[in-house]
Order: structure tokens, then sequence, then C-alpha cells
């Protein structure tokens, strides 16, 4: 898959390559089948609710096997991971769910590895009239809050759901984790990917008042100092004071 070549050719994994792999939800080796082929020295851990699943990725493609549940809180995994794989999970969620599911997954990310996650978006959206989905109601409160679900997803847990950019980069501006790329409907022309990392440490020097005191434009658009300065202001060499 081109999403997995370009998180390496952007640096995103360790230099050495992965060497844990977690792709959750594995379903029955759709991506996992690309993960061994691509990183075949690689520790590969496959975990789903669905129990059938994660045995026919244990039995044909050697890896370990984790049963899910509808609790992230309570997800085992046992270790940290170098690439952490999240398709189609919170395409299904509701807004309470992703934020747990998101923030388990942080907690299993090593400190230079990277988590890809898929999302529908604003291409789903736009879509809607021509696959009679996601329903009206769904695309209102993805329109005012960023986050739409159906019924099934917020009575039940699980459903459909649909999640804007804004939404995303909002989550994450408080998290441990940080947004790197974004890549709008890369996945099948219809699931947009993001790749998410460790924030690095700050400088000691670093101060945020400073820093947009020297960096003007920045504070003009308004965006958090630290988080420009991780995203942005390190590659681009930007002054601290």
């Amino acid at each position: 898959m081109r999403i997995f070549e370009y998180a390496v050719s952007e640096g995103f994994t360790p230099e050495q390559g992965p060497r844990n792999i977690l792709d959750l939800p594995c379903g029955h080796g759709r991506v996992a089948r690309v993960l061994r082929s691509q990183f075949p020295s690689a520790d590969l851990t496959v975990c789903d609710i669905d129990r059938d699943g994660v045995d026919f990725c244990v039995s044909r493609l050697g890896a370990r096997g984790v049963y899910s549940c509808m609790d992230f809180d309570k997800l085992e995994l046992c270790g940290v991971f170098d690439l952490i794989f999240v398709g189609s999970l919170i395409t299904h969620l509701n807004a309470y769910n992703t934020v747990t599911l998101l923030r388990r997954m942080e907690s299993c990310l090593s400190q230079d590895g990277v988590m890809i996650i898929s999302n529908h978006g604003a291409r789903v959206v736009e879509r809607a009239a021509i696959n009679a989905y996601p329903s009206k109601w769904v695309i209102d409160q993805f329109n005012i809050t960023g986050h739409g679900s159906d019924a099934n997803a917020c009575v039940h847990g699980y459903g459909d759901s649909v999640i804007s950019r804004h939404w995303l980069e909002g989550f994450f501006a408080g998290e441990p984790c940080g947004i790197v790329a974004y890549l709008e409907h890369e996945w099948g022309d219809y699931h947009d990917v993001l790749f998410v990392k460790k924030r690095p440490l700050l400088p000691a020097e670093f101060d945020a008042q400073k820093y947009l005191r020297v960096n003007p434009d920045v504070a003009e658009v308004g965006v958090d100092p630290v988080q420009h300065y991780l995203l942005f202001g390190r590659k681009e060499g930007r002054r601290l004071r």
C-alpha cells in the first residue's frame, strides 16, 4: 500500500524500520498481509473484536493475536509499537469512543513510531447524494461539530461516522501526539489518511510568548505556538527568541 511507502519515505518510521507493528482492526488480514510482506522481519500483532479474523491472521501470517473489546480502556496490548495501523475503525465510532481509542493507541506508540489512521472525512460527505450515505442527520452533526455519527454509533457505540479534519486536528492539538501529515481521500479515493507521531521535547529555551514575538506571522494566524514549532518551526529553522 502506498501509505506505508509514504510513511517510510517521509521518515515517519524508525530508520531501521518498524520492529513491532499493530494492525487494528485486522479483519481477515487485508492489510496485515501487506504489512507482513513489506516489513517481513517485524513482529506483527493483529487485533479485532472478530475472533475468527484474529485466529485466521495468526495461523496464516505468523502474527500474535489479541482479541479486542468494546471498551478500549480495557484493551490489553502488552507493549509499544513502532507502527500502528488503525484502518476503518474511527469511521464507525461515536465521538466518545473515538477519543478513547485514540488515547489508548497513543499510549501504545513508541517514541519514534508512527500511527496511521483512516477516516471518513469531507470526501464522504461530498458524495452523500450519490452513495445515500451518510444521512442528513449525520451530515448536520458533521457541519456543526465536526463529528457526525448515526443512531447505531450513538446508542450502541458502533455504527457509521464522519469526522472533519478540523475536529481531528483540534483533538490532537492537546495530546502527546500530533498530526504530521494529513492526506485527503488517499485510500481508495475515499478515506482520508492521517499520520500521527509523538511530539518531540521542546528545547529548554523555548518560550511561547517570545516565539510569537519573533515570528509575527505565526501570531497573526492565531495558531498554538507550541504546536506550530513542533510541526513546522523546527523544520523551518524558526528563531526561538
